[in-house]
């Protein structure tokens, strides 16, 4: 195609407005939305790109119509035009990430910030269009986003699905085109482990075209190349065979032979040293992203991805739901891994995991939060469809031949509708979500298990009796309280040291801790400070029983939220009342 140098009428009210001139080979785009009234200006470029850039905007609306600029990275080559517009005159909402926003302001600007991430990552024009932004972080910048326009089914996405360009051209075709797109996501992006997730969820967004901050817009095969970027390796340091440029160098040339050995040599110690930084690097960063024994995404990655993924998905309910399934296995682990060892304990959870896995779909996530516990994240599904392959992966597993003995799993179901229904705040909504997920996988269990569980309309939570764990040295006052909580019709679990009780607690699901004070390897404080640590433990309420209470070992306990604190010998009628209201309240809330 030849080089354009004026506007592009993309459709629907989108026009291409950058140079064609190519920087290194590097093809910048610029886009203008023209909406009613209303002009909203993507990534406005570099500072070279002024003069093309304010050409080409004067052709098509009044330059101070402009009211909105999104960055969607702090790159200068899409970002430093931003002064050089306000010395124009202009005066805009810079659209960003609050991360892109701390490196913009140090182009000293005077227009104010609106921080997507304080405004439920959506923006609305007047004429009713919502351009709903789409978390890209470190793709490849910190605070990368996309933005997608329903009404068009367009999403302008930055340097992700961009591409190398050794000539100018508006759309790509071709088998070059897709080698130059692979290879720049080879050279820019951090990790699959950060591409992949961000192109499966993208996956679940009706997209008509992309608009790429670089190289040729994309408006086919969309399909096949998010499932080529979802798989494609990269993020490795990537160097040039200098010793074979030093082999072709000629001896009479600026280096003599003993200076090519040299630098041979050296060559060679900088790239075992670069391998090792290398694997360092990469084993860092999978201890931070993917469980090692399951291979699932891990419990702190969830974390960060599930407040910005509802944060995203609630401004665009639909037909569809946003479904959370938490599975559980509901066999005692402490048990299997006191028979088999630890080893065998994690073969299981490997094996679940990989059941779990074979059956999501592209779109969908997994990860493991703690212990016996993982999550499924399925985005834009119909909650039957959802219910009905978590009932599938739970039947898989009681069928299965590959463990070493027969284990079944329960689930507990929850959609980001109810929750949002439940918790208005869109800050706690992804724990609120977790919360409820978690709470239906107990209930599941409590009713025998082997089952998905996700609530009706006569749902009876409280029906259902709680685990305690009873926290004791003296094998004489467990019994007592094992055998009086199974008689009301508890589950009973113990421990005989609070390091014990940490181990059960992060393999099991407990809803109240029964602890003496003084308990060896972890008395009844530090156990509660290390609940209280942990997203999956902190809210679960602890009695303590001992012959010591004093004033300070009773200020201590409120302190750590303990409001129980019951001295030896205990009236039992007067525990079983705390228990019942403890757990009532808890499958209540």
């Amino acid at each position: 195609m030849k080089n354009v140098h004026g506007p592009v009428d993309l459709g629907g009210g989108y026009f291409r407005i950058g140079s064609s001139q190519l920087v290194g080979s590097l093809q910048s785009n610029i886009y203008l939305l023209i909406d009613g009234d209303e002009v909203v200006l993507f990534s406005p470029g570099a500072a070279i790109d002024m003069p093309q850039l304010q050409q080409n905007i004067a052709s098509l609306v009044p330059f101070d119509r402009i009211h909105a600029v999104i960055v969607h990275q702090q790159d200068p080559s899409s970002s430093s035009a931003l002064p050089l517009l306000e010395k124009e005159g202009l005066r805009f909402d810079v659209v960003t990430h609050w991360r892109t926003w701390n490196s913009l302001r140090f182009y000293g600007l005077s227009s104010e910030p609106y921080i997507i991430d304080e405004h439920s990552w959506v923006l609305r024009l007047a004429s009713g269009r919502t351009l709903q932004f789409l978390p890209t972080f470190y793709l490849y910048q910190p605070g990368a986003f996309a933005t997608y326009d329903r009404a068009t089914r367009t999403l302008l996405s930055g340097a992700l699905f961009s591409s190398y360009s050794s000539e100018f051209s508006l759309y790509g075709e071709g088998a070059d085109y897709l080698e130059q797109l692979k290879n720049f996501h080879r050279a820019t992006m951090p990790s699959k482990d950060f591409l992949a997730p961000v192109v499966h969820s993208l996956a679940s967004w009706d997209i008509g075209r992309i608009l790429p901050a670089y190289g040729p817009i994309i408006r086919e095969n969309i399909p096949d190349i998010l499932n080529m970027l979802a798989h494609l390796e990269c993020g490795e340091f990537a160097r040039p065979d200098i010793v074979q440029v030093l082999q072709r160098y000629p001896a009479n040339g600026a280096a003599s032979q003993e200076e090519v050995a040299h630098l041979k040599a050296e060559l060679e110690k900088l790239r075992k040293v670069n391998e090792e930084l290398n694997h360092s690097i990469s084993v860092s960063r999978d201890r931070a992203l993917r469980d090692p024994v399951t291979g699932l995404y891990s419990e702190f990655f969830y974390k960060s991805f599930i407040e910005e993924e509802v944060a995203v998905r609630i401004s665009d309910m639909g037909p569809q739901d946003n479904v959370l399934g938490v599975f559980g296995i509901d066999e005692n682990i402490a048990q299997i891994e006191y028979k088999y060892g630890s080893r065998e304990v994690e073969a299981l959870l490997h094996g679940v995991a990989a059941i779990i896995t074979e059956n999501l779909p592209q779109t969908s996530m997994a990860f493991r939060l703690h212990g016996a516990t993982m999550a499924v994240w399925m985005p834009a599904v119909l909650f039957d469809d959802a219910v009905a392959l978590f009932d599938k992966i739970r039947y898989q597993v009681e069928n299965s031949k590959a463990f070493v003995e027969p284990v079944t799993v329960s689930a507990g179901v929850a959609t980001l509708s109810e929750a949002a229904n439940l918790q208005p705040d869109l800050e706690r909504l992804g724990a609120d979500l977790t919360d409820l997920g978690i709470r239906r996988l107990r209930l599941a269990r409590r009713r025998g298990g082997n089952t998905v569980y996700f609530g009706s309309a006569e749902e009876n939570e409280s029906a259902s009796k709680a685990r305690i764990l009873i926290v004791d040295d003296d094998e004489v006052n467990v019994d007592v309280l094992r055998t009086f909580l199974s008689n009301e019709g508890f589950s009973v679990l113990s421990a005989s040291d609070g390091q014990e009780a940490l181990s059960i607690l992060g393999k099991e699901i407990v809803d109240v801790v029964i602890t003496e004070l003084m308990v060896p390897k972890i008395d009844a404080y530090l156990l509660k400070e290390s609940m209280l640590s942990k997203s999956a433990t902190k809210d679960i309420p602890v009695i303590i029983i001992s012959h010591l209470k004093t004033e300070s070992t009773i200020r201590r306990a409120y302190r750590l939220g303990i409001v129980f604190y019951l001295q030896k010998p205990i009236i039992l009628e007067e525990l079983l009342g705390i228990v019942l209201n403890l757990t009532e309240a808890g499958s209540r809330a």
